[in-house]
């Protein structure tokens, strides 16, 4: 994806995380109803996979001119260049969206667990 069209999308999707986390967040407050907090936990997990993805545009490096900037005199990659700047932002991203992945699994194994009993 072209670089304008991926920060394009970003407009949407940044709203469309707003709405689904606000929806998500208000089901939260009582009376809770579990199934209306699993249809917007699904919903807004939808939304932040959409999200990730388009982030993954400005990670894609592989030009050959970022790869020789990043050689040094012994040809390996040096790990000191504008990649290994991309990986460490990536490796942030990763996280970040790891956790908020990992919390949204833990409330649908809750609410799986509430619907049991």
């Amino acid at each position: 994806m072209p670089i304008n069209a991926a920060l394009d999308s970003l407009v949407f999707r940044s709203s469309a995380l707003l709405s689904a986390s606000d929806e998500l967040i208000s089901t939260l407050y009582t009376p809770q109803d579990p199934a209306n907090m699993a249809k917007e936990l699904v919903s807004f997990q939808g939304t932040l996979n959409s999200l990730q993805s388009s982030l993954q545009a400005f990670f894609l490096d592989t030009s050959l001119e970022t790869q020789l900037g990043d050689m040094n005199i012994h040809g390996a990659a040096s790990g000191t260049g504008r990649a290994a700047g991309k990986k460490g932002s990536r490796v942030w991203f990763d996280t970040g969206f790891e956790h908020v992945h990992k919390a949204a699994r833990a409330l649908t194994t809750t609410l799986e667990l509430q619907a049991e009993t």
